[in-house]
């Protein structure tokens, strides 16, 4: 999460889907930064409804709202890798060797007990009182299209953290669970590659 009085907007960081990157793009634009959950109120992936009673409720409904969405899959992989990652290395290298198992291990269990990391886009759309935009990480442009919609200087999105490829069944099996896991966010974003990526718009400012 990122808040900018200068320029009047608040970025709402949706886990695993290039919010490091975005957070280091906005920095210098920034004068409020959010920090991890265990350390303040105003964590990273904190939600609109959530802010709205901790910080200054006027500016959270009359600044710039938006959040950078990512590929389902391709999120839901990032939290698989990121989970096998946080593994001791013991368990880690036969965890590789088990890799369906170890996945349907994690959705059973990870998914259930790491309900922030695994929020939908929308549990920021729709939380009141909600979000402005919508931008897709998998745009071309993104760093433009944030530029402009901020009224800030363009400034590239470092990629801090790599994105992840499974291959074979397990990329199979990965796209059918994001579909269930994350229905509402699978059609936002199939919807918007088909028109290019550009960002939805989904409200004005200060409405």
């Amino acid at each position: 999460m990122r808040i900018s009085d200068r320029y009047e907007f608040i970025y709402f960081a949706i886990p695993r889907s290039g919010s490091t990157s975005i957070r280091t793009m906005l920095d210098e634009y920034s004068n409020i930064h959010s920090v991890h959950v265990t350390k303040g109120e105003l964590f990273h992936h904190i939600f609109p409804n959530e802010l709205i009673r901790k910080y200054d409720k006027e500016k959270v409904e009359r600044y710039k709202k938006f959040v950078v969405m990512r590929r389902p899959d391709d999120r839901l992989l990032s939290l698989y890798f990121h989970h096998i990652k946080m593994l001791p290395n013991s368990i880690v290298s036969r965890t590789k060797r088990l890799s369906l198992f170890s996945y349907v291990l994690f959705i059973v269990l990870y998914c259930i007990r790491k309900k922030r990391l695994m929020a939908s886009a929308f549990n920021f759309i729709d939380s009141a009182p909600g979000v402005d935009a919508v931008f897709f990480l998998e745009s071309p442009i993104l760093s433009l299209q944030i530029a402009s919609y901020l009224g800030i200087p363009e400034k590239k999105v470092p990629h801090l953290n790599a994105i992840h490829r499974a291959g074979g069944r397990l990329e199979c099996l990965n796209r059918k669970v994001a579909s269930l896991i994350f229905r509402k966010d699978c059609l936002l974003w199939r919807a918007a590659s088909k028109n290019g990526f550009n960002p939805v718009m989904i409200k004005e400012s200060g409405e």
